[in-house]
């Protein structure tokens, strides 16, 4: 969706760097809640010799020692995240067994929070005084986690649907469409099914957010080799790693 006056959707790629950002950066005159959102997409070179599970890369920009993700399990629970959380280590620490995060903008000034994809959708809906973090495969697009998360902000504002398997690469059977219902995009090619989860994402933000103030990513997971993706890599796969900051502002 591109508009005058949208948020503009960058890359930040740099030869030294561990890893490539892609940001959707808003306007300056935009605030939510006094604050100005950074957030964005990390994807770590695979050339990178990490160890599985080493997330230190995400700490070193400048996010903070520790980070707040989930352990996303592919359903409809969503954790609420009161005050910013005491006792855990640095590092990515999972606050509970759920696939969208809901924080109030001040827990996220001095951190982050992060979800984790490789085909799925990463969604981030910026509210009043909250916000929120959505992982969306088709089983979440299937169960309405997006509607059950955004219906507990108060005047949801915008929503941003970040890089995720599209239409021109990821193949379903009949019973994925079945399942997600009337607000499936597929595309039928012969005797194939393609589903877009970014615009299958977008459907379902629109009946609780006006079209005007949605923002989707043009890219597509599988066939950019700048993001990881379970279809094409396999057991190989990486993780992309979607980021949500809110960054008090004077």
């Amino acid at each position: 969706m591109n508009r005058s006056g949208d948020p503009e959707w960058i890359w930040r790629e740099e030869e030294t760097a561990p890893c490539h950002e892609y940001q959707l950066c808003f306007p300056e005159h935009e605030k939510f809640s006094g604050r100005h959102i950074r957030m964005g997409m990390i994807c770590r070179g695979k050339e990178l010799a990490y160890e599985k599970g080493d997330v230190s890369f995400l700490t070193q920009q400048g996010f903070g020692e520790r980070l707040y993700g989930l352990q996303q399990c592919h359903g409809s629970e969503l954790y609420e995240m009161q005050e910013d959380p005491q006792g855990h280590d640095a590092g990515l620490c999972d606050l509970a067994s759920a696939d969208a995060l809901i924080a109030p903008y001040q827990c996220l000034g001095q951190t982050a929070a992060v979800i984790k994809t490789a085909d799925c959708a990463p969604i981030v809906v910026l509210g009043n005084e909250r916000c929120a973090l959505i992982h969306a495969g088709w089983r979440g697009l299937a169960s309405g986690i997006i509607k059950k998360t955004v219906g507990k902000l108060s005047n949801p504002i915008a929503a941003c649907v970040f890089p995720a398997a599209r239409s021109c690469c990821y193949e379903i059977g009949v019973e994925v469409q079945d399942a997600i219902g009337e607000t499936a995009v597929v595309e039928e090619r012969g005797a194939r099914l393609y589903l877009d989860v970014s615009r299958t994402a977008y459907q379902q933000l629109l009946s609780v957010i006006p079209a005007a103030s949605v923002y989707v990513s043009p890219h597509c997971t599988i066939c950019d080799t700048r993001f990881h993706s379970y279809r094409r890599e396999k057991d190989s796969c990486g993780h992309n790693y979607s980021y949500l900051q809110a960054l008090f502002t004077e």
